[in-house]
Formats: C-alpha cells, structure tokens, sequence
C-alpha cells in the first residue's frame, strides 16, 4: 500500500507472510521504485520525498528476536552521523520477544496480525485493536464486501498459498479501507516520522 503524508513523506506498506530470503534487497528494490516514479524527467533530485518501506513479516527477518527492526542510512566511521538522504526501512516482526523495547500498541497489533482476532492480546483488551476487531468483523458480516476483504489472519493463511504480489495487493484494500473509514489508528500512527524518530 502507498501512502503519503502531508507532502513530505512517502510509504509504502508490505505484507510478507513466508521468508524468501531476499527481504533486504526487495526494500531496496521497492525504495528505488518510489523514487522513480516520483519525479519527472529533469526534475531536482532534491525535491525527493522522504520515503519509508515498511514490511510486516510473520516470521523473524533477522533472527534477533526484535518486534522491529529500523534501517537508516549512516557513516559507518561516525555512525551518529546520517546520510539524511531520507529513507528508511522497517521491518515489523510477529514473533518479536523484546516487548519492554517497543510501544505496548506496536505490540499489540503485532499479536492481532499473528492470531487475527480481537480476544489475541496477552494482558487483557485494547481500544485500537478492539476497534479494529469491530471494523475487520463488521465487514466480513456484510455478504457483499466479505467476498472482497478479508482478516489480516486470512491474509496471511493465502499468502503461503498465493504470490506475494498478489496478497499484497489484497492487504492494500484491506488497509485502505481501515483508513479511509477511520477504524485503524495503528497504521497512521507507524507512519508517523515524529513517533518513529522517538523510538530510534
């Protein structure tokens, strides 16, 4: 799913359901892609938005155990020192185990995403996610639209079966949706530069 946020920063959002080994250069691949398509021929590079590729995997990337991983291009002789080229890569991980690390939200819907129901989330219910529950079931009641979107946990269940380009363009509708009728307050808020500089 791509989305922009007050002119200034691009996202796109991935749903990765199986390891394919290559996630590391697939975000490079996605990240020069909404550079291209970006500007125009001719165009000042430096009218570039920033731009964030965000993976939701439901497998470990990187085998640390971490609920998220942030990339950002840094000197690796000064690493306080950033390129500011104004990319960024995360990957967001179900099976994380480091929950006093993160936002007990990010966690949260990390555990909706694995287990796909509202009932999932260990230490009782959360407001978002409640809300999100409401929304994904009040949909999948109506006849017409249960055709057309499904759960985030049905998602995952036909990504192993399906394309992962395909998938994610059902994720795509599904995250849309959630937007667009104000139901998901979690997504806008992991594409926040501000919370997600704060959690560096």
């Amino acid at each position: 799913m791509y989305a922009r946020e007050d002119g200034i920063d691009d996202y796109d959002l991935e749903m990765q359901g199986t390891d394919s080994g290559n996630l590391p250069k697939r975000s490079r691949f996605y990240q020069a892609e909404m550079d291209t398509y970006a500007l125009e021929p001719g165009q000042d590079p430096a009218e570039l938005l920033n731009n964030t590729i965000i993976f939701i995997c439901t497998f470990d990337p990187f085998g640390k155990g971490k609920y998220r991983y942030v990339f950002s291009n840094r000197c690796e002789e000064v690493p306080e020192l950033s390129l500011g080229d104004g990319t960024r890569k995360i990957f967001l991980n179900t099976e994380g185990t480091n929950s006093e690390e993160v936002p007990e939200e990010l966690v949260k819907f990390l555990q909706y995403v694995k287990n796909g129901n509202g009932e999932c989330i260990k230490g009782g219910q959360d407001e978002y996610i409640s809300k999100l529950h409401q929304h994904v079931t009040a949909v999948k009641r109506n006849r017409e639209t249960e055709r057309r979107y499904m759960t985030v946990g049905d998602l995952i269940k036909i990504e192993k079966k399906k394309s992962v380009k395909e998938t994610s363009m059902r994720m795509v509708k599904l995250c849309t949706t959630m937007c667009a009728n104000g139901e998901s307050e979690l997504i806008p808020k992991l594409e926040d530069e501000t919370f997600l500089e704060e959690m560096l």
